[in-house]
Parts: C-alpha cells; sequence; structure tokens
C-alpha cells in the first residue's frame, strides 16, 4: 500500500508526535500568510525568497537583493515550508 496506515513496531513511549504536529502547524501557518494573508506580489517574492533555487544554490544566478528573504544556505531548510497551493499542500501533510 502506498500510503502507510500502520506497521508493526508500536511507539509505547511516545503517545502524541508533537514534532509531526508541529511541523504540521508550521507549514499550514506559512501557506496561510504567503497565500491570503499577503498581496500576490508578496506572495511570490516569499516563495522565491524562502525558496531553494538550484541556479542560486550553485552560483550559476543570483537573486535581485530585494527577493534574498534569508541567507542562502537557509533555503536548504526554508524550502521546505513553501507550497503552492492547497492540494500541494494537503498531499505533503499527508504523507509527513
Amino acid at each position: 500500500m502506498f500510503i502507510p496506515l500502520h506497521d508493526a513496531n508500536t511507539l509505547k513511549h511516545i503517545k502524541v508526535q508533537w514534532v509531526t504536529l508541529g511541523l504540521i502547524g508550521m507549514n499550514i501557518a506559512v501557506w496561510l500568510f504567503t497565500g491570503f494573508f499577503a498581496p500576490q506580489q508578496t506572495a511570490q517574492a516569499t516563495a522565491i525568497g524562502l525558496g531553494y533555487i538550484p541556479a542560486v544554490a550553485f552560483d550559476y544566478a543570483t537573486l535581485a537583493p530585494g527577493l534574498a528573504i534569508v541567507p542562502e544556505p537557509l533555503t536548504y531548510i526554508t524550502h521546505a515550508f513553501v507550497h503552492a497551493g492547497f492540494w500541494h499542500l494537503v498531499s505533503n501533510m499527508v504523507f509527513l
């Protein structure tokens, strides 16, 4: 089966998966901020500034000064919190 519903290793010491729930909450918060509360130009700039762009990472291109929100090495982490749409977010949260 493609979606794991259960496995043979039961969790006896972990009652609630707080890290997973925290990651889901952070992903939803970032998606809501960039999708609903920010203007369209800000949402696009946020996706470019926080997303991982291989050409920038390998020094083939540079971002405009206004688009670089975080230093380039941090985009290895921040790209995981940028989602293109509702179904992209939902499908990633199901597999998380």
